[in-house]
């Protein structure tokens, strides 16, 4: 099978009227065709096709790397991003790199999906591990998403807490810190005064770990 930009084409057969393709990942390109297409006429289709081809797989390339920062940050340290294409997707940690294994999906989609349940879990796990300083307290309900402004929320008439998926990224240090910050407000709706009291009760560097959280707000814009 011809080859655009040194990229795979792969042609798949279905119940349809009309060639189409699309670009899968930076490695293949998805020609579909109707059911009896000859091969002569999928060939001629690419020929034809050739530079707009090369124009989407161009384009996919660009979306993909805005999509995938060189640097991967994981509990405050940085990482340098290694892509390999696999048989399975895999997110693994050696020394001072992350190694992204994709198979069908992007690797930036891989590193979205490990990034979405590791902040589940870590989340959880300190949420628990908080929870022992207030025992008055109920345990909330944990809601965990992406947010570009703002590293957690809490609605105490709701007795819930929402949490950004981005603190992943942060040291856990600071993840605490706003899971701490956030259970205060059960007893303290507002920043009054009281409510500073106890958090330096709670965290006595609470300041200096509030300015280390500064250093990280850039990435509540990616």
């Amino acid at each position: 099978m011809k080859r655009v930009m040194d990229v795979e084409i792969v042609v798949v057969r279905q119940r349809r009227k009309s060639i189409s393709a699309r670009v899968i990942d930076l490695d293949t390109i998805e020609i579909r065709v109707p059911w009896f297409t000859s091969q002569t006429m999928i060939e001629e289709f690419i020929d034809r096709k050739r530079d707009r081809l090369a124009k989407l797989l161009l384009e996919y390339q660009r979306k993909e790397s805005r999509k995938l920062d060189p640097r991967y940050y994981y509990l405050g340290k940085a990482y340098t991003q290694v892509c390999v294409k696999s048989t399975r997707d895999h997110v693994s940690f050696q020394e001072d790199t992350v190694c992204i294994e994709y198979s069908s999906k992007s690797a930036a989609d891989v590193l979205e999906s490990f990034t979405r349940n590791e902040a589940k879990r870590l989340l959880e796990q300190c949420l628990r591990e908080c929870m022992v300083l207030f025992p008055s307290l109920s345990k909330p309900i944990l809601q965990v998403r992406k947010m570009r402004t703002r590293w957690g929320s809490c609605a105490y008439r709701k007795s819930k807490i929402t949490l950004n998926s981005k603190l992943v990224h942060v040291p856990y240090l600071c993840i605490q810190y706003v899971v701490v910050h956030e259970l205060l407000h059960f007893y303290y709706p507002d920043h009054q005064k009281r409510f500073h009291q106890e958090l330096e009760k709670i965290i006595p560097d609470h300041r200096k770990v509030e300015k280390m959280l500064q250093e990280y707000g850039f990435l509540l814009e990616v």
